[in-house]
């Protein structure tokens, strides 16, 4: 007879936490979405084996759910864990996804704050010596300024529907 014993929790979390990197790569927004409900209960930790932070994994996963304004307190959250351990591969990469899912939201003020996040980025990983990502990088912010910022349809950023309300 067979007696099946639970995997250890962290040998758990590095699987649920590979699994979760699989569902990001495939564009899997359900194996995200269990991913993401496992993996809330280590927020703050990093992850045994494959070293990324959980606030970062849950920020890139809530980016595959659809969810921005979930997956921008994520990175937020990383970003804070990774500054105050003084984890700073980490911090290079939580800057950069960061950066990403911030330009996805085509909003001035994201790409300005993207902007800077990917200049701490690269400041960083050349003190690092991370080559991949800092070319990764250089790319991602010659394409962004090389784009002609566009004016706001609207005074003061102001939506359509807002500026119909004030009409």
């Amino acid at each position: 007879r067979v007696i099946e014993a639970a995997p250890p929790p962290m040998r758990m979390l590095s699987a649920r936490a590979a699994l979760g990197l699989v569902a990001v790569s495939r564009a899997d927004a359900d194996s995200a979405e269990e991913q993401y409900a496992f993996l809330q209960q280590y927020r703050g930790m990093v992850v045994p084996g494959i070293l990324r932070s959980v606030d970062r994994l849950l920020g890139i996963l809530s980016q595959s759910m659809g969810d921005d304004d979930q997956a921008v307190a994520h990175f937020e959250d990383a970003l804070a864990f990774c500054r105050k351990s003084g984890y700073r591969p980490e911090l290079v990469w939580t800057c950069c996804d960061y950066a990403d899912c911030l330009l996805a939201h085509n909003v001035d003020a994201d790409r300005v704050k993207a902007e800077a996040l990917w200049d701490d980025s690269l400041a960083i990983a050349t003190e690092l010596g991370m080559r991949p990502l800092m070319e990764r990088v250089t790319a991602r912010l010659e394409r962004v300024q090389a784009q002609p910022v566009v004016a706001p349809a609207y005074p003061d950023g102001l939506t359509q529907r807002e500026m119909e309300v004030l009409r």
